[in-house]
């Protein structure tokens, strides 16, 4: 992991009040999501995110809170369609972070996906983009 990366998520952590990332953490995106600052997250990824890299990491934060959201009974489809037209508008920042919530793999039944998998696909699909299935 390079710099850049680093100090991106030191200021995310900061800012947010997240676990730091240490040593030898890998996924820090997956594993400091909480579904109950999805508010908080989607208001800082609209009012103070500036690069790509940073819209990158919070929405793998964002995105991972919501699958956590659904599991713990507390999606807000309201905070949903606000991020869900953040995903759309910019769609090519956030591609590859969709096909892994997608989860387009081959023999993959959609209740063996993540919870969040058909809201995901719904973005792909209405972006008029598809992955290899």
């Amino acid at each position: 992991m390079d710099n850049t990366y680093h100090n991106i998520v030191n200021n995310l952590a900061k800012n947010l009040n997240l676990p730091a990332l240490g040593p030898y953490d890998q996924d820090w995106e997956y594993v400091v999501s909480d579904s109950s600052k999805i508010e908080e997250f989607v208001a800082y990824y609209e009012n103070k995110t500036s690069t790509k890299w940073e819209k990158q990491i919070l929405m793998a934060i964002i995105i991972s809170s919501f699958d956590d959201s659904i599991c713990d009974n507390s999606f807000n489809k309201e905070l949903w369609s606000k991020t869900e037209s953040v995903l759309f508008r910019e769609f090519e920042i956030h591609k590859e972070e969709l096909e892994y919530w997608a989860n387009y793999e081959e023999y993959i039944e959609l209740e063996d996906c993540f919870y969040i998998t058909p809201y995901i696909r719904g973005i792909i699909e209405k972006h008029g983009n598809e992955f290899t299935k």
